[in-house]
Parts: structure tokens; C-alpha cells; sequence
């Protein structure tokens, strides 16, 4: 796995190819940095982010407490598919992230990227996912490309 190279935001958009990592200064002091991955959207003045997380058991037991039809909106990642993970994953696609680059700065801190290996499939899943999803708001529904 690469080391990662520290960006600026402008460097945001979607890849294939690249994921970001940062800490999200909206999460707890003790949460650690995630990776993410941008997403394409109609208004490029904005960007649409997805989170991954290792917190598989605790993102089912929430949904399944508060929403179960939210389940399905749960994008698993198998750390063997994706050279950047270290563990299992998923990612939760009842919250993306959808802000202004500008807004993105007031909330990301140490931002780098990473290779990786993502596939048309696996994006294509992510959006479905959050189309699907019966917490994501309309908002960011419409502006998915």
C-alpha cells in the first residue's frame, strides 16, 4: 500500500483510481481518519462523499434499532478487493458528505490520497445505495450524475 500525499481540496473529484483520507473535524476527537471517495455530481461546485468505516457490527446494529430499511443502504468492502484496507468495511450511504469545497475545508483536516482500486460496479452500487436509501436527503439524491 502507498504512504498517501498530502493534497488541497481542489484536488477532489471522482476516480477510480484515487480515495481520500482525511479526519473529519465533525466526528469526535478520538475518531480516526477514513477513507472516502468522491463522487460525481451536476454541480461541480460541489462534491458528494462516501465514508468508509470498520464499524460493520455497529452501523447494522443502529440500523436495525432505528431504521431497518436502512440496511440496505449499507455498501459492504472486502479488505481483500481494495489494496487501501486494512480491514473489512462498509460504508454508509444513508450519510454522504455534500458540501462546497469551501465547506469541505472547514471540516477536513491532514487531507491525502491513496491509490486504489475501485471498479464501475462498486461505484454503481454506492449510488444505487444512496437513491435507495430512505434517510438521504432529496438534495443529494438530485445531484448525483
Amino acid at each position: 500500500m502507498d504512504l498517501g500525499k498530502s493534497i488541497g481540496l481542489a484536488a477532489i473529484q471522482p476516480s477510480l483510481d484515487t480515495v481520500y483520507y482525511f479526519e473529519n473535524l465533525e466526528h469526535t476527537k478520538k475518531a480516526n481518519p477514513h477513507y472516502h471517495i468522491a463522487l460525481p455530481t451536476i454541480n461541480g461546485n460541489y462534491v458528494l462523499l462516501v465514508m468508509f468505516t470498520s464499524q460493520i457490527d455497529r452501523k447494522e446494529e443502529y440500523y436495525s434499532l432505528t431504521n431497518q430499511n436502512a440496511l440496505s443502504s449499507l455498501v459492504y468492502a472486502d479488505k481483500d478487493k481494495f489494496c487501501f484496507l486494512t480491514k473489512d468495511s462498509v460504508i454508509d450511504c444513508n450519510h454522504p458528505i455534500y458540501k462546497t469545497k469551501e465547506e469541505l475545508g472547514a471540516i477536513i483536516s491532514s487531507l491525502e490520497y491513496r491509490e486504489a482500486d475501485l471498479t464501475e460496479t462498486f461505484i454503481n452500487d454506492i449510488k444505487d445505495a444512496i437513491l435507495t436509501s430512505p434517510i438521504a436527503r432529496r438534495n443529494i439524491k438530485k445531484a448525483l450524475k
